[in-house]
């Protein structure tokens, strides 16, 4: 297997992580504008990946700044291409960037917010235990 073909394996397996992370963001917002309940337990796991976006996107940035990487899957990015035109075919790259900037924003938004509740749990789960207890001693 070439370095070209590695590079671009890493370019796709990330952007495949991308989209898993930003489909979650989606899934996030659309049960949060819609102040779903049935998603409480659901929602643990898109929110597990939206607290990896950052890593992703500090992984991918410098596999889309650099050229080779991104001709080797996506030629058109030359500007060479029939289809594009004049432009450089770079615009989709500040695209990314700026989703990816959005997208970190936004999961540790949701990082403090499962910060700010796991208090009131572990006070739920001590008042359970407690309540347990003094079942348990009465019998």
């Amino acid at each position: 297997m070439t370095g070209e073909r590695i590079v671009a394996n890493l370019l796709l397996d990330g952007f495949y992580a991308l989209s898993l992370c930003v489909s979650a963001m989606f899934f996030i917002a659309t049960q949060r504008a819609t102040s779903a309940r049935w998603s409480a337990g659901l929602r643990r796991i898109p929110e597990a990946f939206m607290c990896a976006l950052p890593v992703f996107v500090l992984l991918m940035i410098p596999l889309m700044a650099l050229e080779g990487p991104r001709t080797a899957l996506f030629s058109w990015t030359l500007g060479r291409s029939q289809n594009i035109g004049d432009s450089s075919g770079t615009g989709w790259f500040w695209y990314a960037v700026v989703l990816g900037v959005l997208g970190v924003r936004a999961s540790y938004k949701v990082r403090d917010e499962m910060r700010k509740a796991t208090p009131k749990l572990e006070l739920r789960q001590r008042r359970l235990r407690e309540l347990l207890a003094s079942l348990d001693a009465r019998e």
